[in-house]
């Protein structure tokens, strides 16, 4: 993978490809189609180890999981059935039957002993070397799509259609809390800087709530704010967390008190003579505190760039974003600059002058979609709708690297980095998140979910990730890459 050449073409036999997964030891690959049918490859040899109708002829896209050794493949099927693959040999060597509805989803424990299969409206805990079902989760009230085990197999994660995020128990096989969203999109996440709390900006139901603060660890709702507008785009808090800006529909910022949920100011917006076409499609793409807490900067899609007054709430100074729509900001560690991205470039704003200080381009790539430092400074990174990452180095604006995020007709919707520098994560229309090894590009890690994903952080600590998707529903990642 150092120099990006091609190293072997596999015949994959059919164009309905569904979904594929190394191995955790990278010796195979697996590929699942949409019509129920299974193969494997070993690598780099480019062999065919497996090559079957896994759904029994049902065409219905099966699901799949690697044990952590890489030695078992367990697939799941429409008639509830779990086969456990021998990677050595190709052959299957057993078929456990504790799921009796169609699998939706399959995750090995991280010590491979225990099996959790998804169904229609329950989760089954199976024992895999005994093939017996040690617990049958309920609580879901449709299918659940995602599964996750913690590192140290105390709990587990999972999802459902019923926009539920539930973290089990799994030694009791209860619930331990539930972060609920909604059926419409869930657009931003932001951890407050003590990494206690979790903000989420909505596109709401009806007149609902459009933002809503949960406690990280109990998953304990402590606010639900209304902000009077269709669409929340961006949330962000003070670096204090004390106060949680953000960014609606109309092209409005409102802040409110975190403590006690008072809306404290709003700010900008389209003025109501507007005519109602240009209102609704104004909407907040850029949001930041600035390090000192006092002031922050919001930038919009009709390229307004303004500076506002925290504690009184008044703009005291706009930019001139040079017409282009401001699709996403972000101040330099220092404070000093302020980047800006949209409409194919990242420009780069000296923050007390106003003066625009360069401009970088990746035209080729197609419109910039989010903006990035990293937290000494020394790293500039970009989002393209052409599926790329681009980083660069942010003293000289020498474009460094370039990532593929193979994300065929998705832009890179947004990215971040963790608290060390060292990792670059990726969040793509796709539903997958990719993370790289800032250093020498190398990816990491892979995480697939099943909707658009419009906005990632990381946690204070670097050991999670939160990413926010269409479906509304809010999603952790435990990060191995540390």
């Amino acid at each position: 993978m150092e120099d990006g050449n091609l190293v072997q073409l596999l015949d994959a036999k059919t164009d309905n490809l569904e979904y594929v997964l190394f191995s955790p030891n990278g010796t195979t690959l697996t590929v699942l189609y949409d019509d129920s049918w299974l193969r494997v490859w070993e690598i780099p040899s480019g062999k065919l180890l497996i090559s079957t109708d896994a759904g029994q002829n049902l065409r219905w896209r099966l699901r799949a999981s690697y044990s952590p050794d890489g030695q078992t493949l367990a697939t799941g099927n429409y008639q509830g059935e779990i086969q456990l693959w021998d990677m050595a040999s190709g052959k299957l060597k057993q078929t456990l039957n504790g799921q009796t509805k169609p699998i939706n989803a399959l995750s090995y424990s991280q010590d491979g002993k225990t099996l959790a299969s998804g169904g229609d409206d329950s989760i089954v805990l199976l024992d895999v070397n005994n093939s017996q079902v040690q617990r049958t989760l309920t609580g879901h009230s449709g299918m659940s799509y995602f599964m996750a085990f913690s590192p140290d197999n105390k709990t587990l994660a999972s999802v459902g259609w019923d926009d539920q995020l539930i973290l089990w128990d799994v030694a009791s096989g209860k619930p331990l809390n539930t972060l609920t969203g909604y059926s419409w999109d869930a657009n931003s996440v932001a951890f407050s800087p003590d990494g206690n709390t979790l903000a989420v900006g909505y596109n709401p139901v009806g007149d609902g709530d459009t933002v809503r603060v949960w406690e990280v660890n109990t998953g304990k709702l402590l606010l639900s704010l209304y902000a009077q507008s269709e669409i929340t785009d961006m949330v962000a808090f003070s670096p204090d967390g004390n106060t949680l800006a953000a960014g609606t529909m109309y092209a409005e910022v409102k802040l409110w008190d975190v403590k006690t949920g008072q809306l404290l100011h709003t700010v900008g917006g389209m003025p109501p003579a507007s005519p109602d076409s240009i209102r609704a499609t104004a909407f907040i793409l850029g949001l930041a505190f600035h390090q000192d807490g006092k002031t922050l900067v919001y930038g919009n899609n009709l390229g307004e760039l303004a500076v506002v007054d925290v504690n009184s709430g008044t703009i005291i100074r706009t930019f001139s974003a040079l017409n282009n729509s401001v699709g996403s900001l972000t101040f330099s560690p220092d404070g000093k600059t302020l980047a800006t991205a949209g409409n194919y470039k990242v420009l780069l704003w000296d923050y007390g002058t106003g003066d625009l200080l360069q401009t970088l381009s990746s035209d080729n790539d197609g419109d910039v979609t989010s903006v990035v430092y990293t937290r000494d400074g020394s790293l500039l990174a970009n989002g393209s709708e052409h599926n790329k990452v681009h980083v660069w180095d942010a003293r000289s604006g020498q474009l460094i690297r370039i990532l593929d995020a193979h994300s065929s007709n998705f832009p890179v919707e947004t990215i971040a980095f963790s608290p060390d520098g060292k990792t670059l994560a990726a969040g793509s229309g796709d539903g997958f998140i990719r993370l790289w090894n800032v250093s020498d590009g190398a990816l990491l890690e892979v995480h697939e979910y099943p909707e658009w994903i419009t906005s990632i952080a990381f946690s204070p600590d670097g050991k999670l990730l939160v990413s926010a998707s269409h479906d509304g529903t809010v999603q952790l990642w435990a990060i191995l890459a540390q």
